[in-house]
């Protein structure tokens, strides 16, 4: 039995913006701090908003180096559940911000050139 919540439960009925970036990528190095300021302003303020990181890197010791910076969920380096993901949403360049509704419909293909703030974050929970 598994002694932790599925992730299913714990994004159930939020927006879920999926981070596809890598640490070798230097746009990616400056746009992290940007969506860590926003995701824990969003926290603070009990939005119903979830980031999960889904690495571009080339080897574990990148990925875990610069997922260390961050406060949010990530697929794990080693699951192929990453490179599907990375299939799936089409991810030919980083960083790329994808943004699902709490039902999966993508609301924005990629926010990560986008202005960012918690009204933007209000917008995405808005557009359900």
């Amino acid at each position: 039995t598994k002694n932790h919540a599925p992730a299913s439960d714990l994004l159930a009925g939020k927006v879920v913006a999926i981070y596809f970036s890598a640490h070798w990528c230097g746009p990616c190095r400056n746009f992290t701090p940007r969506l860590l300021a926003l995701y824990q302003e969003a926290k603070a303020a009990g939005k119903n908003f979830e980031v999960i990181f889904c690495s571009a890197d080339h080897d574990e010791d990148g990925f875990e180096g610069y997922y260390s910076s961050m406060k949010w969920t990530a697929i794990d380096y080693s699951d192929d559940l990453r490179e599907r993901i990375q299939s799936q949403f089409s991810v030919s360049g980083i960083p790329k911000l994808t943004v699902l509704s709490p039902t999966g419909r993508v609301i924005v293909e990629n926010a990560a050139g986008q202005a960012l703030s918690l009204s933007t974050v209000d917008a995405w929970i808005a557009s359900k």
